[in-house]
């Protein structure tokens, strides 16, 4: 994570990751993909998280993520920030678009696209209905 600057205190951690636009920076290897994910940068170990999960995103212009997946135990949160794609819970398609917030409830299916020709940044925020496993 070369660049990010972390400040904390007694009661906070505050983390400077820098330009949106920089988000490339970081990968993430998901264990059951081939390749590493550029764009993907998960905060709960950078800023110590307990009982969520956030990660910040970006899909380029017309892809999708390669899989669709559930969450067992979290309520998972969208904020699409940038862009416009198509978002599905459960086959019911969801426009999303700047400043749409959505919630999936655990253990529903959520396919992600980008189907225009920009770029497609989003948070989505998994909340634990009990302790995350470390």
């Amino acid at each position: 994570m070369d660049g990010t600057k972390i400040k904390s205190g007694p009661h906070f951690t505050a983390a400077d990751l820098g330009p949106f636009s920089q988000l490339d920076q970081y990968q993430y290897k998901h264990p059951a993909l081939p390749r590493e994910t550029d764009g993907k940068l998960f905060l709960n170990k950078l800023l110590g998280l307990t009982s969520s999960e956030i990660s910040l995103n970006k899909l380029p212009p017309r892809t999708s993520m390669p899989f669709y997946h559930t969450h067992r135990l979290n309520e998972e949160i969208y904020i699409f920030l940038k862009g416009e794609g198509e978002f599905q819970i459960d086959g019911a398609e969801v426009l999303s678009c700047k400043q749409l917030a959505s919630k999936a409830p655990p253990m529903t299916s959520k396919p992600l696209s980008e189907s225009s020709r920009s770029l497609l940044k989003f948070a989505p925020c998994p909340k634990s209905l009990g302790p995350i496993p470390t």
